[in-house]
């Protein structure tokens, strides 16, 4: 029997195709039409400027030859310490991240050059994501993970596709699948995954979906309201009663009237 020819490995994108995939994350939610729009998107957007650094880093670590690592390294020195100055996104060039990450806010964020993390994450602000003590293994997220607000992945954990890192929270162990985890340690309080919790590509969408996530009460009482920002939302407070109004009359079944019976006037004696 004939032995069957090894599969070749997946070739990897280069650092600008995964640019391009974190650029039409942001693009997607916002729905530019023109190329000067999505051009203003990108000027506006100030984790889009830590992401195209990061990028052209990775460009110069992986890809570029010597001659060109030589004359831009110092270019690319000064912007990274702009960003990670300016911005508070500490993202080192060493740090495999997959295509399509976005990240929400700006400030406070950083990343191990230990870490790995898959494609299409979200990444909120004052994250970090590094290693425990002196070792130098660090986290491994997997796609599609969301990670909330000041939350801590540390240690060489792991996070399971699709997982939901709670706001705030201390992960120090793995994460299974799909898992909301919340709490210091994070654990595990549901199943239901990130699909709700990724950025859309409709403005306002994902503050909807995120309350339905929470309480489908709450999500009926969105609205998007207007406003500069992909995802600026009012919700609608409930109607207070009034104890003056009157009650509304309950349904009732219809009632069918008797009929009318007209009487003799009494005739006189």
């Amino acid at each position: 029997m004939r032995p069957e020819a090894p599969s070749s490995p997946t070739p990897r994108l280069s650092a600008r195709a995964r640019f391009h995939a974190d650029l039409s994350r942001y693009l997607g939610a916002r729905a530019p039409g023109t190329r000067l729009q999505r051009l203003g998107v990108l000027l506006r957007t100030e984790p889009l400027w830590a992401l195209a650094t990061f990028r052209f880093g990775q460009y110069l670590h992986e890809e570029a030859s010597r001659p060109v690592r030589l004359l831009c390294k110092l270019p690319f020195a000064l912007a990274h310490r702009a960003v990670s100055w300016g911005l508070g996104i500490h993202l080192y060039p060493q740090t495999q991240v997959g295509p399509g990450l976005y990240i929400g806010h700006w400030g406070g964020i950083w990343v191990s050059p230990h870490a790995r993390i898959g494609a299409h994450c979200n990444v909120n602000h004052a994250v970090t994501i590094g290693c425990a003590g002196e070792g130098e293994r660090g986290p491994e997220l997997a796609d599609r993970v969301w990670v909330g607000p000041s939350a801590t992945i540390t240690g060489p954990v792991k996070v399971g596709e699709g997982a939901v890192i709670g706001a705030n929270s201390l992960v120090v162990a793995n994460v299974p699948p799909q898992a909301v985890v919340v709490g210091v340690p994070a654990r595990a309080v549901s199943y239901t995954g990130s699909a709700r919790l990724l950025e859309p590509r409709t403005p306002g969408a994902s503050v909807a979906q995120a309350a339905a996530a929470v309480a489908p009460e709450t999500a009926a009482r969105v609205q998007v309201g207007p406003g500069p920002g992909p995802n600026r939302a009012v919700v609608r407070p409930e109607a207070p009663e009034d104890p003056l109004r009157p009650a509304e009359p309950s349904a009732s079944p219809a009632v069918t009237s008797a009929p009318t019976v007209e009487l003799e006037p009494p005739r006189p004696g």
